[in-house]
């Protein structure tokens, strides 16, 4: 049920920035701030709802997660640096991208826990960010360097 609630927030996300007006206010404020206001749009009132919007995504995030992490004061960090690799290796611009790259990431971390110790399952996300940035900078879906 995790992986159907997170397609269900994943496409409902892509609904809302396509097909929205306040999804289309977002993505014209995240171009061009200016551009955006002198259209009429309220920049301030955009970013409150960036806001809100990303604390409740961050929220399912955590009911989702809750049942199979142990509660420690450090799984956050974890999680972040899972979050970030996945965005590096995915593209900064593409929420395609960024899918993809959680994907790749899950994947080679679980790969690498079988096939090496687990030991190193912690290490795979911060040795992908590094070969990304190294072979290809703006990710997977980014476009060219």
């Amino acid at each position: 049920w995790i992986m159907g609630v997170s397609v269900l927030a994943m496409a409902g996300l892509i609904c809302f920035y396509r097909f929205t007006i306040h999804g289309q206010a977002m993505l014209a404020c995240a171009m061009n701030r200016e551009a955006a206001a002198l259209m009429g749009i309220r920049p301030a009132t955009v970013a409150t709802l960036s806001f809100v919007l990303g604390g409740g995504l961050g929220a399912l995030g955590g009911i989702l997660i809750a049942p199979l992490v142990p509660v420690s004061f450090s799984v956050g960090l974890q999680m972040s640096i899972k979050g970030f690799a996945a965005l590096v290796v995915g593209g900064m611009c593409s929420i395609p991208g960024a899918i993809v790259g959680g994907l790749a990431i899950g994947m080679v971390e679980s790969f690498s826990a079988g096939l090496l110790s687990s030991v190193y399952k912690e290490i795979v996300p911060m040795a992908l960010i590094i070969l990304m940035l190294l072979v290809r900078p703006k990710g997977l879906l980014g476009g060219r360097a």
